[in-house]
């Protein structure tokens, strides 16, 4: 393991498991990754939001959780994140409607219902 080989690329796929962690070799960059909670903060196109250039990105799928909710480790919706990632990268307009811009949104605890104000409102 002591070979080390240098190779120039426009595009890098890491493709590092199931583990929800910032890959170590990002550790140089951390400072400039923005971070909600615990998490990478992730834009709609699955980019990750940093100080860096804006035609330099960093895409991630199954990393925002506490953002988007359950849906966004579900492996049924990988072809519909791919397929955003892949609009970005090509600068395609999302095929997402206004109307229904997609199967995941950010979700927060605060605009969750209250339980006790949803069940008195069964009971009118």
């Amino acid at each position: 393991m002591d070979d080390i080989e240098e190779v120039t690329a426009d595009i890098v796929i890491l493709a590092t498991g199931y583990e929800n962690a910032v890959p170590g070799f990002l550790e140089p960059i951390a400072d400039r990754l923005e971070q909600i909670d615990n998490e990478l903060a992730i834009r709609e196109d699955f980019s990750v939001c940093w100080d860096g250039p804006h035609d330099r990105r960093i895409f991630v799928q199954n990393a925002s959780l506490g953002q988007r909710g359950l849906a966004d480790p579900n492996l049924s919706l990988l072809a519909w994140r791919a397929r955003r990632i892949l609009d970005s990268l090509l600068g395609r307009a999302s095929y997402a409607k206004p109307e229904n811009p997609g199967f995941i949104s950010r979700t927060f605890v605060e605009s969750w219902p209250d339980p006790v104000a949803v069940e008195m409102g069964r009971r009118i």
